[in-house]
């Protein structure tokens, strides 16, 4: 897999980290640039260590499925991509809607755009935002890729996009979030497509 690939595998991935962490800029009761550091590395954590596990788990049946390997990708990433385009659609949807519902619980609205940071929020946060990473795991083990490189880029690049999309949060509210969302379910789609197309013999040779 060539650095252009992973980096806009990467890009996908992060993309769920980067939509929580606007959520989070708007929604918690104060933001400050180590709180904005918090939030990303910890999704950056949970993006790391989520494809670890789902390659070492599919390493043990990586003789069952090496031979539909790309099949494997393609439907991995066209599936990730498939959701994260219907949240897009749903956010789309939510924010248009959302003047009538300020409108008739300003003081539900209130309260929600201070809610406290706590560490139990921030874990769970991280986990159901990495799920989908878990996936990935499973594409990494069918590419034979270094799952090292690999893994510091997907959270290198979810840190990086976290911080700022905390910021953006605070100033733009949920403006972005399903642009975002739908540009991720592109780039993830579109990447598994390639990748489908580009390496026939996935699974039976390194790439």
């Amino acid at each position: 897999m060539s650095i252009i690939e992973l980096m806009a595998l990467s890009a996908g991935l992060s993309v769920d980290g980067f939509a929580a962490s606007i959520t989070d800029g708007m929604t918690f009761d104060k933001i400050t640039f180590v709180r904005a550091l918090i939030i990303a590395f910890t999704f950056a954590v949970f993006q790391t260590l989520m494809p670890v596990g789902g390659y070492f788990v599919s390493g043990y049946f990586y003789s069952y499925i090496q031979g539909a390997g790309r099949w494997i990708v393609l439907g991995v990433l066209c599936f990730l991509g498939g959701k994260l385009l219907i949240q897009g659609i749903a956010a789309f949807i939510t924010k248009h809607t959302a003047k009538a519902v300020v409108a008739a619980a300003p003081d539900t609205l209130k309260e929600q755009l201070n809610e406290k940071m706590t560490v139990r929020l921030m874990l769970g946060q991280g986990l159901v935002t990495s799920i989908d990473a878990f996936l990935i795991g499973i594409c990494l083990t069918v590419l034979q890729v270094d799952i090292l490189r690999s893994v510091l880029f997907i959270g290198g690049i979810t840190f990086l996009v976290c911080v700022p999309g905390v910021y953006i949060g605070r100033k733009t509210g949920d403006l972005l979030t399903d642009k975002v969302q739908m540009v991720g379910a592109i780039v993830l789609i579109g990447n598994g497509i390639w990748l489908f197309f580009k390496h026939p013999l996935i699974g039976l040779m390194s790439v």
